[in-house]
């Protein structure tokens, strides 16, 4: 029974190694987009835009308006926008 109490205890110490090891590329990787009101931005899936952020949420949620002034209803996670450079 020790000798699997043992391995046990090995597969859970390199599990939580790997799990370490991808936690630290991923953030290495992968950039958080914040943007700010009133910045322009882009819609990714469709390249729409540009919009004017109206509101911004800290959990990652944009509110968006149009350049003509029409507010859109819907809140939109930051990870479909792009940042609009004019």
């Amino acid at each position: 029974m020790e000798g699997v109490e043992e391995e046990r205890e090995l597969a859970k110490k390199r599990s939580q190694r790997y799990q370490q090891r991808m936690t630290k590329a991923y953030a290495q990787v992968v950039r958080p987009r914040a943007f700010t009101e009133g910045q322009l931005v882009l819609r990714i899936a469709e390249h729409e835009g540009p919009y004017i952020i109206r509101k911004a949420h800290e959990s990652g949620y944009y509110y968006l308006t149009k350049e003509d002034g029409t507010v859109l209803i819907e809140p939109i996670n930051g990870k479909w926008l792009k940042q609009y450079y004019a």
